[in-house]
């Protein structure tokens, strides 16, 4: 143990002996750049600063809007500065760089090239990596991928990105929920649908942004909290051209796949389209792993289409448009062995379920964009939807005491349907006024969502009492819901010029939730052979509303090295419910000052510190205050509890990031930590024939703290980077059993590293492995803390042969340990695939087999604050897929000329 432990710290502390932490600030470089004709000035222009000796770079910076530059923290020496701009002559001259002076250029003038875009493509010496405050920013050429891959892979070989099997972006623990094109949004609000749609030949940039989520981002109404964002740009030379692709597939056990896939990027205007259909679990994917899902859950199959819209419509106008279709069914059988963990003992519930489930989403999405000057923004949105869907569950579970003698058996059948209609309308407006800083804006928001379900419950249940006799308990019931949720969302936002630099915010904003809840439940009547005895008990009709005003300021400055807000906002909660069943009324009124501060400080270009703290409220949701019990598991009875009070988060970040531009060495790290009081947890209570009950508390004692890092590490001879990412969070939960109050700590570290190559045009490899260890512990039962290990190693071969054939595979093994028996298994999913290109390289035929050794399985691990739960599903094994490809490209690029040599003096 001592001797893992020893290894993290190591990884740890590694980072910190970077080059670049030792050298202080010498010296630095100034200038502008002009159009040599016109005398303008050249606006983002590239400055590199390179090594007389070798070329190698120092440093590189943008122009900004006046055409100036500044390099700081420069040694002294002899340099080569080296500009370069799109359809201009680079400019290229020798600097000598004394201690302790500013060496000032003046005026640099670049010349045009004389030619059109048409006739030459110039290539910039882009570095790999460029920080700009918020934004770390990648070049796609300099991260190479196989023909025909999509944007998927691509991302997978960014340093600081996770990308999962199933398709999910984590970006230092936490998850990318949306992906812009050219900073728009793209195909709905699913990153899958982008990154397994998008050619990656088509991009130019990735860039990872910290923003605010978008619907304050219109009014300046956020607290400051920011989600990460993926923003994609697409080539010049791609513009204006069709490109995608079809696939058609077919394979063994009934197996198919078939998605296509149509994009044409213009300047201001963009069309997309899509759609898909497998039962195959969304695989495989064109040029990236061709793998199925380890531990993916059931067997599933998916349809989806959808239509992506934007033009530019002249005077300020600019529309966009998106429909999307998702049909889905999946099948799935499970088996659950959990252990409860009582204050004076363990008792063990073992369940198997079978699960079959249809769902249908639809949604419509049209927005514009009114600008008619730099003064005035106008943004309409109307988002339409549409969910619906059916699932059948059978349960057989039984419960044993500590000695492992039966306390309960029984079975449950559930037959659940439901249709949920959406509209949802957005309007936000700003003014800037004539003083430079001030301006006026608002935002209204309209929600109305309408969800009805019914739902069939028969149970049958046998409890085993102490004497030896059995009782024996039947549910045979129906239930109907009907929820109608109206909101209204109003932002109203001011800011003003103060002092020096500074801008004072403010922001009322007020949010109104209208709620109507009514559940009807009915007894069987034998009788009369229909459901028409209505039960009280489990039967409600509630009108809730929930009020919230917000009176916010705060105080931001902007400056070069730095910016910063302090402020808070006050925020007044009132909720009121009135049950029209029972006549009766609760209310909750709660005021809180919640505050925040935000700091970023720029050492150099490159180096970046973060830091921030947020006060936020969590108000109980309606389920939550209504005391009706839910008996939908008669094991298990859920009730509410309308004495609940709403919980108080403080909210901690700091991080550090780092880029060397000369190595392109990068290091990232971010801490976070919450700290909950009054938080609503869990407080059950288990009754001697193995029954448990539960209701909502306040409990104070809850916090979580989790460390991210990442670490680039290039290897400029093979042109590519060894990842590193490392992981640590301890996880406090309280709750109560059986009226004691107890804590679970869980306390998770994990190491990552990956590495990729390519060799020339002959094959390429990537490798991945990770360890994670986690240690659990329980106040009310010490002598059940557990600690287990669990290990991941995969990798991702291709191999270029003649005659256009390809040869590849992914391999993936998973090691669990200390987990329940029959669970505590390792796993060993092998992939392959043979592939043959066809009609001059626009076509691919291949076969593919999935699960080659017939060892894929489906064990999960999850942890509760009174219980651990290992699970298996059924999963997907063995098939094999015979698939034709044909792929939309752009023809010929005539005249087109790459000029590497002469834009990247680095190489020479």
């Amino acid at each position: 143990m001592k001797q893992v432990f020893t290894l993290l710290l190591v990884v740890i502390l590694l980072p910190s002996t970077h080059a670049w932490c030792r050298q202080a600030p010498i010296a630095g470089i100034k200038g502008r750049l002009i159009d040599a004709a016109t005398r303008q000035p050249m606006t983002a222009a590239t400055v590199q600063l390179l090594r007389s000796k070798d070329s190698s770079r120092v440093t590189m910076i943008f122009t900004d809007s006046l055409g100036n530059f500044r390099l700081d923290s420069i040694q002294e020496g002899s340099y080569l500065l080296y500009a370069s701009y799109l359809g201009y002559q680079p400019l290229l001259l020798t600097v000598a760089v004394t201690d302790g002076k500013i060496t000032d250029l003046a005026n640099l003038q670049m010349q045009k090239t004389g030619l059109t875009l048409l006739e030459v493509e110039i290539i910039e010496n882009r570095p790999a990596m460029v920080m700009k405050k918020d934004t770390l920013e990648f070049n796609a050429d300099y991260f190479h991928t196989r023909e025909n891959a999509l944007l998927e892979e691509l991302l997978k070989k960014l340093p600081g990105l996770q990308v999962g099997r199933d398709g999910s972006i984590t970006i230092q623990g936490e998850t990318v929920q949306r992906i812009l094109i050219d900073g728009e949004p793209f195909l709905g609000d699913d990153p899958k649908t982008v990154t397994r749609n998008l050619a990656a030949m088509l991009i130019d940039k990735v860039q990872l942004i910290d923003a605010k989520p978008e619907l304050v981002s219109f009014s300046g109404a956020a607290n400051g909290q920011t989600e990460k964002v993926i923003n994609i740009t697409i080539k010049q030379k791609y513009r204006r051209a069709f490109t995608g692709r079809v696939n058609v597939g077919y394979g063994t056990d009934q197996r198919f796949a078939v998605n296509g896939h149509l994009h044409r990027f213009g300047d201001g205007q963009g069309l997309s389209l899509l759609g898909n259909g497998n039962n195959t679990h969304g695989y495989p994917h064109e040029g990236s792993a061709n793998s199925i899902a380890s531990n993916s859950q059931g067997i599933t199959r998916s349809w989806q289409a959808c239509g992506n819209y934007h033009s530019n419509l002249g005077q300020g106008l600019r529309i966009m448009s998106s429909y999307t279709v998702n049909n889905s069914r999946i099948v799935n059988q499970r088996n659950s062995a959990r252990q409860y963990l009582l204050p004076d003992t363990t008792w063990y519930y073992n369940r198997q379920d079978q699960t079959e489930g249809n769902s249908t989403a639809q949604q419509l999405f049209l927005r514009a964009d009114y600008k008619p000057d730099t003064l005035h923004t106008l943004i309409a949105a109307v988002r339409l939807g549409h969910n619906s869907g059916n699932d059948l569950q059978v349960q057989r579970y039984t419960s044993l005491n500590g000695q492992q003698q039966l306390l309960n058996s029984g079975s449950t059948r559930l037959y659940n349907t439901n249709s949920t209609p959406k509209l949802s309308t957005a309007i936000s407006f700003r003014k800037k006024l004539r003083k430079a800083g001030r301006s006026i804006g608002g935002e209204l928001a309209t929600e109305h969502q309408l969800h009805n379900g019914q739902q069939s419950n028969h149970s049958f249940n046998l409890f085993k009492q102490p004497g030896g006799d059995t009782d024996a308990d039947t549910l045979d019931q129906q239930n109907s819901t009907r929820n109608r949720n109206q909101q209204i969302t109003l932002y109203l936002n001011y800011t003003e010029p103060v002092l020096r630099g500074h801008l004072l915010n403010f922001t009322y904003g007020y949010i109104q939730d209208n709620n109507h809840s009514n559940k009807q439940t009915y007894d069987y009547d034998a009788g009369k052979g229909a459901y028409d005895l209505l039960n009280d008990s489990l039967s409600n009709a509630f009108r809730n509303t929930v009020s919230r005003q917000l009176f916010m300021l705060s105080l931001e400055k902007q400056g070069r090295r730095y910016d910063y807000s302090v402020g808070g906002y006050l925020q007044h909660i009132q909720l009121n419910s009135y049950n029209l069943d029972k006549q009766y009324q609760f209310r909750l009124r709660s005021i809180h000052l919640l505050p925040g501060i935000r700091f970023n400080y720029m050492f150099t270009d490159h180096k970046q510190l973060r830091y921030s703290y947020y006060g936020n409220v969590e108000a109980p949701n309606v389920a939550q205050l209504q005391p009706v019990p839910d008996n939908s598991n008669p094991l298990h009875i859920q009730l509410g509890n309308p004495d609940l009070q709403p919980a108080y988060v403080h909210s901690l970040g700091l991080g550090y990031k780092a880029l060397n531009p000369g190595t392109m060495r990068s290091f990232n790290i971010e801490t976070r930590a919450a700290f909950t009081i009054n938080k609503i947890v869990n407080a059950s209570w288990f009754d001697s024939l193995g029954r448990q009950v539960s209701q909502p508390v306040n409990m104070n004692g809850a916090h979580k703290v989790n460390v991210n890092m990442s670490n680039a590490i290039p290897i400029k001879q093979l042109h590519t980077f060894i990842n590193t990412n490392t992981a640590f969070q301890y996880n406090r939960e309280a709750g109560f059993v059986n009226g004691l109050k107890g804590y679970t700590g869980n306390f998770t570290a994990s190491q990552n590293i990956s590495f990729s190559y390519t060799h020339q045009e002959l094959f390429d490899a990537a490798v991945e492995g990770g360890m994670e260890y986690n240690s659990m512990h329980y106040s009310l039962q010490p002598t059940n803390n557990i600690h287990y290990f669990s290990y991941t190693v995969s990798f991702d071969g291709e191999v270029n042969l003649p005659q256009g054939f390809k040869i590849g595979g992914t391999l993936d093994y998973w090691l669990n340990t200390s987990r329940a028996a029959g669970y505590n298994r390792d796993g060993l999913l092998l992939n392959g695939s043979l592939s043959k290109s066809v009609m001059k390289q626009r076509g691919k035929i291949t076969l593919q087999g999935f699960d080659l050794l017939n060892r894929n399985m489906g064990i999960r691990r999850h942890v509760g604050a009174n219980y651990i739960e290992d699970t298996q599903s059924r999963v997907l094994q063995r098939f094999f897929l015979l698939s034709l490809s044909y792929f939309i490209k752009p023809g010929g690029n005539k005249g087109a000329q790459k000029t590497n040599t002469e834009n990247n003096p680095s190489r020479n």
